[in-house]
């Protein structure tokens, strides 16, 4: 059961007003930006590698509510990648863990744990009450899944996916309309498989990309909630060879099956 989100305090101890003192002096966000973040409630899908970057500068920039889906235990295999877990974390729930973590960062933000996967079931439950959707699976089915419900819901998305140097970034913004291009238009799930040739399983990522991507996602929330500087849609791709980012014309949504 999902914890209660209720009225959020926006006013910043004395302790919030010291920790956020280098970044409240930053043009754009300063101590009103600080309270936005504050009352700002986040919900974000999958702790990996992702995830764990994502979620530790959001507790660290003052976000003030945080929800963590997330089904898995921690491997031995995530730990190159996923830096809020240790070998002592092994074979704990993802969420536990990383609730721990972000507690120690921020105390005086609110953290509910869900340990399970995003479904079509449960998406609306999970979604309706936060302001922002990060999705940092790795599945396609969780990516879908969180594209509908946010479009529906009219919530902004920003979903990450990386693979060995290379990342792809996607940002919705369907708070003003459903017209919003979405994650469907983009790459159609109707015509889309998943290969399995082409996961980290397979082909392997290597650490610092998966950081970029996540410190990115981070980045884009406070520029969104903290700063108000809102650039829309978009999807930008990153090779980690060239070091090269692109940003990718959004399709028509004409034919998307989630806009009729």
């Amino acid at each position: 059961m999902n914890v209660a989100i209720q009225s959020v305090n926006q006013t910043l101890n004395r302790q919030e007003k010291q920790r956020f003192e280098r970044q409240m002096i930053v043009q754009g966000l300063g101590l009103s930006g600080q309270k936005r973040l504050k009352s700002l409630k986040v919900a974000v899908i999958g702790i990996g590698g992702l995830g764990c970057p994502s979620v530790t500068y959001l507790a660290s920039s003052g976000v003030g509510f945080i929800r963590l889906i997330d089904y898995d235990h921690v491997e031995l295999s995530n730990l190159h990648r996923q830096p809020l877990y240790t070998a002592e974390d092994i074979g704990q729930l993802k969420v536990r863990c990383a609730a721990k973590r972000l507690s120690a960062i921020n105390p005086d933000m609110t953290i509910d744990m869900q340990s399970k996967m995003l479904t079509q079931s449960n998406a609306q439950e999970l979604i309706n009450d936060v302001d922002v959707v990060l999705d940092c699976s790795d599945n396609f089915e969780c990516r879908y899944v969180a594209n509908s419900c946010a479009l529906k819901q009219k919530k902004v998305l920003i979903s990450a996916g990386v693979i060995e140097k290379r990342g792809l970034l996607f940002v919705m913004d369907a708070r003003e309309g459903h017209e919003s291009p979405c994650y469907n238009c983009l790459f159609p799930e109707a015509s889309y498989k998943e290969s399995t040739l082409c996961n980290c399983n397979t082909l392997g990522i290597l650490p610092p990309i998966a950081g970029l991507l996540g410190n990115y996602q981070a980045l884009l929330t406070l520029q969104y909630f903290g700063t108000q500087q809102q650039s829309g849609n978009k999807c930008i791709t990153f090779d980690g060879d060239s070091l090269h980012w692109q940003e990718i014309g959004l399709p028509q949504t004409a034919n998307c099956s989630l806009h009729h």
